[in-house]
């Protein structure tokens, strides 16, 4: 897998995750991404928030596909309507 994934989740404990992580990128690697709506509040809140990190590797990762095995298509996840898919594993 080369860049982001969309619809996806892996599954697991924290402790075999973090175990997986065998790759790093460094400083230059660094991004910062966010929103402008932290999407919480009744009524709707409006307050940009960002989170930065690096890329990550990880390997033997149990992924769920919510997607494709949900039979939903990405926009229709993206509304929240993701259901489990079936268990894959990448290396």
């Amino acid at each position: 897998i080369d860049g982001m994934v969309r619809d996806v989740a892996y599954q697991g404990n924290s402790v075999d995750f973090w175990k997986a992580c065998d790759g790093l990128g460094g400083a230059p690697t660094y991004e910062l991404g966010g929103a402008f709506n932290c999407g919480k509040g009744q009524p709707q809140q409006v307050a940009p928030v960002s989170h930065g990190a690096v890329p990550a590797r990880f390997r033997q990762i149990n992924i769920l596909n919510t997607a494709q095995e949900s039979g939903k298509t990405t926009a229709e996840n993206r509304r929240g309507n993701c259901n489990e898919g079936k268990l894959g594993q990448w290396a």
